[in-house]
């Protein structure tokens, strides 16, 4: 699929990235419900002073970012590790999880990465007016002036290796965009999902 099985046999591990609207969290929330997906919202591990950032309609600064990408590889080794121990428990083998956190820069990326080399990143993109829409849309503490300047924060991945996925599926079931993802993943490396 999108990269080598891991020891259980399953679908590989996934890292959403991305702009605020583009859809992490629905991909991730798919995911779980309908492949089984152990998934985890990266806002959720946020610390208490980057909230309050983003509640002052502030972006975060490079320490606080250093320090957040720090904090969701610690998480992430949290999750596998409880994943492991409940699959142990119920006599299963372990599930796959999925993480959506946007992620803005490299080396942020690089630093998961290298902490967790069995994560393929996933980058999730969306149409401009279908991001506006959906942070008008939603209950996020992100809204359309605060998403539109962290746009121009956003390092576009360089030289990493990655897979996009076009998320401009608003109104239609997204099942079966999600196997077609993960078939053309499998075959090509890029992947397009659109309405």
């Amino acid at each position: 699929m999108l990269a080598p099985k891991d020891e259980s046999g399953g679908a590989p591990n996934l890292f959403f990235f991305g702009l605020p609207g583009v859809g992490k969290t629905h991909c991730g929330e798919v995911l779980h419900h309908d492949f089984g997906y152990d998934f985890h919202d990266g806002d959720s591990w946020l610390p208490e002073d980057l909230k309050e950032s983003l509640a002052n309609g502030h972006g975060f600064t490079d320490e606080q970012r250093d320090r957040f990408a720090e904090e969701i590889a610690r998480c992430i080794f949290q999750v596998k590790a409880a994943e492991v121990e409940l699959a142990a428990k119920e006599g299963r083998l372990r599930r796959p999880i999925a993480i959506a956190q946007a992620t803005f820069k490299r080396r942020h990326r690089d630093l998961i990465r290298r902490a967790h080399p069995d994560l393929v990143f996933v980058w999730v993109q969306a149409a401009e007016n279908a991001r506006m829409r959906r942070l008008r849309e939603r209950d996020n503490i992100v809204d359309t002036a605060l998403g539109s300047r962290m746009a121009r924060d956003f390092e576009p991945p360089e030289q990493e290796k990655h897979v996009v996925l076009l998320n401009d599926l608003d109104d239609e079931p997204v099942e079966d965009a999600f196997r077609n993802m993960l078939d053309q993943a499998m075959r090509t490396r890029k992947i397009a999902v659109a309405g």
